[in-house]
């Protein structure tokens, strides 16, 4: 049985893969592990380098491995250590690699941190509303992730707060040298009017010695809940990729 493994973002849970899961065929082995730090606190000296550890530990032995914005970016790094037999990247980056970037990310992410911190409920609200959300209006389900997302952090801010400020992508080290070599296969999905992923991710699929590009249009960010249709699909081309004598066709329309 093919097994897959679903890594959700920065301030979420593992229940915004439930539009892909519904989507996928039900003899799949799917499991979606929260993040380090979102499910127990987390304090080490090298934060990067113990989250990645413990990703690799929760996905070990799976076949395919998702990932979603900093999802996809810590399935690239545990790949680079115990690599599956294929990846997904969603809305993913291979981090920063130019210093004033870097330096100003840090600042941006120490200030959500402290944002957070100070108030859960109003920082979520209009960490929603940046401009790369915006997909998110049309979601349905977008109310009721929005307020499940306010009681999950109510209490634990103060633990997840320093965790996603040490995960900054202006902390972590960059990725980008080492992307040729990562030695599976590769698919990278992005909504197209997501435009700095967009470049970023036709960057990384010229660095990746095996990679396939999918651009969604009309779609921004938030592609687990903006597109489920079209990420489910790609991890079954993923799927379909490493077991080609599978039958791996979604039993929904």
């Amino acid at each position: 049985m093919t097994t897959i493994a679903l890594l959700h973002g920065a301030y979420g849970a593992p229940d915004e893969w439930k539009l892909v899961r519904q989507a996928l065929p039900e003899h799949l082995e799917v499991r979606a592990p929260a993040l380090p730090g979102h499910d127990e606190p987390l304090v080490a000296d090298d934060l990067w380098a113990a989250t990645v550890d413990r990703v690799a530990e929760r996905v070990a032995g799976v076949d395919v491995v998702a990932g979603y914005s900093l999802g996809a970016r810590l399935a690239l790094a545990a790949a680079l250590v115990q690599p599956p037999r294929a990846l997904v990247l969603v809305s993913g980056t291979a981090g920063l690699d130019d210093d004033a970037a870097r330096a100003a990310r840090v600042i941006v992410d120490d200030e959500r941190a402290a944002a957070f911190m100070t108030d859960p409920d109003a920082f979520l609200a209009s960490f929603w509303a940046l401009p790369l959300f915006a997909g998110l209006a049309a979601v349905p389900e977008r109310a009721r992730l929005l307020e499940e997302r306010r009681h999950r952090w109510r209490r634990r801010a103060s633990a997840l707060a320093p965790v996603l400020a040490g995960l900054s992508p202006g902390r972590a080290p960059s990725l980008w040298s080492a992307l040729g070599r990562v030695p599976c296969p590769v698919w990278l999905v992005v909504g197209a009017v997501d435009d700095a992923y967009v470049a970023v991710a036709r960057r990384m699929v010229a660095a990746l010695p095996r990679a396939t590009l999918r651009i969604v249009p009309g779609r921004g960010h938030a592609l687990p809940l903006e597109a489920p249709e079209e990420v489910s699909r790609t991890i079954l081309d993923a799927c379909a990729a490493i077991t080609p004598s599978a039958s791996l066709r979604s039993t929904h329309p």
